[in-house]
């Protein structure tokens, strides 16, 4: 049984349906209704545009109309550049990140090659130190007992080991140097390292 007025509204589904082909299924929602309001109008001239008079009223909801659908399109142009803009700026956003996630593990490869170099280097040190220590003591005494002997040819022998100890000491001091730079730059990587990483 189908009810007072239902027909009509049966009757829209149906040519509803029939104007959504296959390849128009993604029709705008005002477009669909735009289709339906011109059929309706049709129908009412028995489907003959020629017969439609052309009325003031009628020219001022075509200009309403054209208006309505030039101000659509700007605000669709609007909200497409808008999407655009948020699309290339959250890429743009997202190569920072990666950028900053590349320096920040290429800053912990260099620190960690840093911290290598400067234990190496300590270990070189403390040899350094420990040879020097031992070397101008082993002179010291030679020297002492040679001039104890009065044998001027051990004296020579234990001050060429005292210079040889002269020498380490030079080379020690420069590698201190060294450990020291290393050590500053080694703190320097670590405090930028902490910045990226807060």
């Amino acid at each position: 049984m189908v009810y007072h007025g239902s027909a009509d509204i049966e009757r829209n589904f149906s040519e509803s349906k029939n104007m959504l082909s296959e390849n128009q299924s993604n029709m705008s929602v005002e477009l669909l209704n735009g289709k339906l309001n011109v059929r309706s109008a049709l129908k009412q001239y028995g489907n003959r545009a020629d017969k439609i008079p052309i009325t003031p009223e009628l020219l001022k909801k075509a200009n309403a109309a054209n208006s309505a659908y030039k101000a659509y399109l700007i605000e669709q142009k609007e909200a497409e550049e808008r999407a655009k803009k948020e699309s290339e700026e959250l890429k743009r956003l997202r190569e920072e990140e990666a950028e900053q996630k590349q320096k920040i593990e290429n800053d912990k490869k260099s620190l960690l090659a840093l911290e290598n170099e400067l234990k190496s280097k300590k270990v070189r040190l403390a040899e350094k130190r420990k040879t020097y220590a031992e070397t101008l003591s082993l002179g010291s005494k030679k020297l002492k007992r040679a001039l104890e002997k009065k044998d001027m040819v051990a004296a020579v022998s234990a001050q060429a080991i005292i210079q040889g100890a002269e020498n380490l000491k030079t080379e020690e001091n420069a590698l201190t140097e060294e450990t020291a730079s290393l050590d500053k730059k080694n703190s320097k990587l670590k405090d930028k390292l902490i910045k990226k990483l807060v």
